[in-house]
């Protein structure tokens, strides 16, 4: 990490952005984030340049002169693995294609220790299925731009423009391959039903359940809990299957740079440009985990930079060169209102885990002390992103794209051979507004994890709500850790404490004599266990192009050219020696702290088409 004076002295010259940016060389994975984003699709340096960078290191003539042009692109990314680590963490299996997430339930044998826990997406307690996963990107995209030099006005001024339009395709690859069971689950688990017979209760049976993990995650659906039990659906980064790809067309950003030309001759020039973007595609929308999204999601962007070439080699007769050329900028994207959901601090993927709600309304009978915390259950669960998602301010300090290429010119041909580097830095997020606060903060909420929410009177069988939480559950498991054979007396909740009513002792299950606990205090979720990372992410890319001119008239001519790139992140898919921190609060604000690695495998074809007045 860089110390706050390091950046000052690298923010006093345009190439203090790259200079950064050539840091990051090495970033590793840990815990998965619940939004994905990349670089808008008009940021592409190398596709922008090639072709280009000979007429706009020409010194000119003092007249006005420029060049349209049209390019059709298409891009497809892979490493499907990297992809699928950034959004999931290290509960995906990625050393396979595809790769796989485990969902299991509590009682299943011999359980995958990187499974998700089937309970709490109203699955069985014995169901057992495989989520296969590999994450892809495809893009086509017709870019209209425009050059024109304002020798007239001041030698060496230009003004460049240009818009992408972009339709893109976001598919998770997603689908699912499970065995439901025959379970349910015991009274006091989720519910207690009466069943009509005279102090007799139930839980879910089998049939109430859900049949697949995606009926939660991706469908909206839950299970039918019963009469006084209710559970909300997942409303945020939900995973949309294959049969449901996600595509989006739109314009992605309108991009200008005004550029000066200072220092201009045959052999070499040097400039300095300023870049504005203004963005026209679509926020992020967190309903779904991989949503498409065109252009820079919101943000305004304003930045700087500086370009250079010098000529290696040029032939008698002038009419063959050989230059190299430098080009490079870093632009700082504003703040852009977006709603988002959120992990728990150190707990990847818990938007899916579930909560209970605790609240002061007390049923009869209810828990004396000392385990009588004023609190108890009140029969509504939900998916943690329910209750995280908000909108927030997000902003991004620099982000930046720095291009070294060779270029071969040949009469009327030039082949253009470059190397591009790409960098963002994290994103700043926070809440946008602190007097709309987290439904976790105006209600009370715990995590569920694997405890009974409802015990019973040992001799009467009343249930009796509780007030277990499990701070400790993770996606993959509770921490009672139940099995087929132990009782299930929420011995390993939160503090626990031996439960009783006025009357009698609670136990775990009807007509059992085994007592049961509750929490005191439990622990409730606060603003503070939400993480609000963001992301951060740098690329490698080698790109080729080559292009054939020909004159039309004194003044006019045109040109062809084809080319291609393949771009590689630094991402490291280690999970020992990264520090995943989590946010801090500070005067109800969210200071940056965790940042996950995500950016794109991909590679890129383009045909460059153009027109050239002088």
């Amino acid at each position: 990490m860089m110390h706050m004076k390091s950046l000052a002295i690298l923010s006093r010259s345009w190439s203090g952005p790259i200079l950064f940016f050539l840091l990051l060389v090495r970033v590793c994975f840990v815990q998965g984030n619940p939004f994905y984003d990349f670089r808008s699709q008009s940021v592409n340096f190398a596709r922008d340049l090639a072709g280009r960078q000979l007429f706009m290191a020409d010194c000119g003539n003092g007249s006005m002169r420029g060049f349209m042009t049209l390019t059709p692109a298409y891009t497809q990314s892979f490493r499907g693995d990297k992809l699928a680590a950034c959004l999931f963490g290290n509960t995906v299996n990625t050393e396979c294609t595809p790769g796989v997430i485990r969902v299991q339930g509590s009682l299943v044998d011999r359980r995958d220790p990187l499974a998700w826990l089937a309970d709490y997406f109203g699955l069985p307690t014995d169901f057992d299925g495989s989520l296969f996963i590999d994450p892809q990107i495809k893009t086509f995209l017709l870019d209209f731009g425009g050059y024109v030099a304002l020798d007239n006005l001041l030698q060496g001024l230009y003004v460049w423009v240009h818009a992408p339009l972009v339709c893109t395709q976001w598919d998770l690859n997603l689908c699912e391959r499970s065995s439901k069971g025959v379970a349910g689950y015991p009274a006091g688990y989720f519910n207690a039903i009466a069943t009509g017979t005279e102090q007799a209760y139930r839980g879910a049976d089998n049939n109430e359940l859900l049949s697949c993990a995606l009926d939660f995650l991706g469908r909206k659906q839950v299970p039918n809990l019963g009469p006084g039990a209710s559970m909300h659906p997942l409303c945020c980064s939900r995973l949309s299957s294959a049969d449901h790809v996600r595509k989006k067309i739109g314009v992605a950003d309108l991009l200008a740079t005004v550029g000066w030309n200072f220092a201009c001759a045959c052999d070499y020039h040097m400039g300095i440009t300023l870049h504005l973007s203004a963005p026209v595609g679509n926020k992020p929308d967190p309903d779904f985990l991989f949503d498409p999204i065109i252009g820079s999601g919101g943000h305004w962007k304003l930045g700087a930079g500086a370009h250079m070439h010098v000529a290696l080699w040029r032939n008698e007769q002038d009419t063959a060169e050989l230059g190299f050329y430098l080009d490079g900028y870093g632009q700082h994207l504003f703040n852009a209102t977006q709603k988002r959901c959120f992990d728990l601090c150190g707990k990847q993927n818990s938007r899916y885990m579930l909560a209970a709600r605790l609240g002061q309304e007390q049923a009869t009978p209810a828990l004396i002390a000392p385990c009588n915390t004023g609190l108890s259950f009140q029969n509504e669960y939900a998916p943690v992103a329910f209750l995280t998602a908000t909108q927030v301010n997000v902003s991004v300090a620099v982000e930046g794209d720095f291009v070294a290429t060779l270029v071969h010119r040949y009469k009327g041909a030039n082949f253009t051979l470059g190397y591009n580097y790409w960098a963002r830095t994290c994103d700043r997020i926070y809440q946008k507004n602190r007097c709309c606060p987290l439904r976790l903060e105006t209600e009370r909420w715990a995590l569920k994890g694997d405890a009974q929410m409802i015990g019973f009177e040992e001799f009467t069988n009343n249930p009796v709500r509780l007030a277990a939480t499990e701070s400790n559950a993770t996606i993959t498991t509770g921490t009672n850790l139940f099995t087929d054979t132990t009782s299930r007396a929420n011995n390993r909740i939160d503090h626990p404490c031996a439960a009783m009513t006025e009357a009698e002792n609670v136990v775990d299950l009807p007509n059992s004599s085994t007592e049961t606990k509750s929490s005191n205090p439990p622990v409730l979720l606060t603003y503070s266990d939400v993480n609000f990372s963001g992301t951060q992410g740098s690329s490698n890319k080698i790109f080729a192009h080559i292009e054939y001119a020909w004159d039309w008239c004194d003044k006019l001519s045109g040109h062809l050219g084809i080319g291609g790139e393949i771009e590689f992140t630094n991402q490291d898919l280690c999970q020992d020696d990264c520090n995943v921190g989590c946010k801090k609060v500070c005067n109800g604000c969210a200071k940056p702290g965790s940042c996950e690695f995500c950016a794109l495998n991909q590679w890129g074809l383009w045909i460059k088409g153009s027109i050239q007045f002088d």
